[in-house]
């Protein structure tokens, strides 16, 4: 019993291999007799990859890297212990960019991008946000558009539009998709790598340039904003205080020409010039005091401002990406190839199942 089941096993599939390989032998024999028809597909394929090669834009790529050199904190302990004592804080600010891909996420948001591209380019005549819309052939779609076909970046940093911030928001999300690329090459070092890819190639320069300068500057003014705080607070006491020392100065002098000739029986004539030198000793000792504060807090903030060290910046003529002409006909015989084939065996697939 189990043998007969084994050879009926052994029978189908025998069958079942002879169909596979008559149905090949059926769709090599078609082919065969097609091949001219196939040959002139793969010619054609062929010649339309030759085309593109001329046709198809150059893609520049424009690529830099950089470091943060983020200052050790360590290093400010005998700052922040003497500043402690006299209740000043030289900040510390700036904890949220601690990590790289803080900063690589910051690169990619749509605040720095937006205003990367409402900059003007190196020539001065137009905004990136204009060379991009060109470059990715937007200005051509938009052409008989009524609103956009107009669209201007003028007076954006004063008054910003409806219409800019919907078309500077369509841009944001069209280059970080296809053009903007952030990342570190090795995880081991904190080298962060910015490629920005476009036909245009002053656009891909400019635009990587620019946004660097914009994260460097956020970057910056975040990580020292509390220290700035206070070095500004401790100038305008300073200022007050060595106001209030020379008003005290003035008026030591004003009461000393006021009696010139003081007779030094009379006590009650002295007690204004004593009161003024009081107000100058006091206000003298302050402004000792504050100045050392703000040298202090000045240290501080220089130690604490981070560095966004360029290591290597694009320079023209940038690398560029293009179709060969070997590669366009390779493909282009590949596809043609691979097209008349499909339709012919479909052709043969629909006739078998319903003859």
């Amino acid at each position: 019993m189990h043998s007969d089941n084994q050879e009926k096993n052994y029978t189908g599939e025998e069958i079942s291999f002879k169909d596979v390989a008559a149905k090949f032998r059926t769709w090599y024999s078609v082919m065969r007799n097609r091949w001219k028809t196939i040959l002139v597909f793969c010619l054609a394929g062929g010649l339309l990859g030759l085309c593109l090669s001329y046709f198809i834009p150059h893609v520049y790529r424009a690529d830099l890297t950089f470091v943060l050199a983020n200052n050790d904190k360590g290093k400010l302990s005998g700052y922040s212990g003497l500043a402690a004592q006299f209740g000043l804080s030289l900040g510390g600010g700036g904890s949220v960019f601690q990590e790289d891909e803080n900063i690589m996420a910051l690169m990619k948001s749509r605040t720095m991008i937006t205003r990367t591209l409402v900059s003007r380019s190196e020539d001065g005549r137009s905004f990136l946000a204009d060379r991009y819309i060109k470059a990715m052939g937007l200005a051509h779609k938009w052409r008989n558009h009524p609103t956009l076909s107009s669209i201007s970046f003028d007076g954006y940093q004063e008054r910003p539009t409806l219409l800019q911030d919907s078309v500077l928001s369509l841009l944001h999300k069209l280059i970080i998709t296809k053009n903007l690329s952030v990342a570190k090459p090795d995880n081991k070092v904190d080298i962060i790598a910015v490629s920005t890819s476009s036909t245009d190639e002053l656009f891909a320069k400019n635009f990587t340039e620019k946004l660097l300068q914009n994260v460097s500057g956020f970057y910056i003014e975040t990580q020292t904003k509390k220290s700035q705080e206070n070095v500004m607070i401790l100038r305008h006491q300073a200022d007050s205080v060595r106001g209030l020392l020379n008003s005290a100065l003035t008026g030591v002098a004003v009461s000393s020409d006021a009696n010139p000739n003081m007779n030094p029986a009379l006590k009650r004539l002295m007690v204004p010039s004593q009161r003024r030198m009081v107000d100058v000793e006091m206000n003298k000792a302050i402004l000792e005091e504050l100045v050392k504060n703000l040298e202090i807090a000045e240290i501080g903030l220089r130690k604490e401002t981070p560095l966004v060290q360029v290591i290597d910046s694009p320079v023209l003529p940038l690398e560029y990406t293009r179709l060969s002409k070997l590669k366009g006909i390779v493909f282009g015989i590949l596809i043609g190839g691979v097209l008349i084939l499909g339709y012919f065996s479909l052709r043969l697939y629909l006739r078998a199942i319903t003859s």
